[in-house]
This record gives C-alpha cells, sequence and structure tokens, in this order.
C-alpha cells in the first residue's frame, strides 16, 4: 500500500507534467494496468487520479474566486 502522502506527491507531479491533460492522462493509465492484469497498480494509479481530480479542483476554484488555494 502507497502511503498517502505519496498518492498527493504523484498527483502534484502529474499536474506539473501534464498540466490540464493530467486527469486524462492519470485515468487512462490506469486503464492501461488494469487491462494488463496490475490490478495493484491500477489501483494506485485511481487514487492518484482521485487526488489529480481534488487538486484540480481546487485551483480551478481559487483561480474564479480569486483566493489562494
Amino acid at each position: 500500500m502507497i502511503p498517502e502522502i505519496d498518492i498527493w506527491r504523484a498527483a502534484i507531479l502529474m499536474l506539473k507534467r501534464y498540466g490540464d491533460k493530467a486527469l486524462e492522462q492519470s485515468a487512462t493509465r490506469a486503464e492501461e494496468l488494469a487491462a494488463d492484469g496490475d490490478h495493484d497498480g491500477a489501483d494506485t494509479l485511481r487514487r492518484i487520479t482521485s487526488a489529480v481530480e481534488q487538486l484540480a479542483n481546487t485551483a480551478r476554484t481559487a483561480a474564479l474566486t480569486g483566493t489562494d488555494p
């Protein structure tokens, strides 16, 4: 099991690397891992995808309201 802090670190790296496409990239990779039979890897990527989504929503909300996330 990957510690929660590492999931969030990976999500931040996904956002830095892929920007607006981070959510799509992480979800696609989770599907690829599941199709290849790597269910533990797919579960980890799903957790990362969820964190990416939360971070992206927080950033969007901050941009719309003018607040600091």
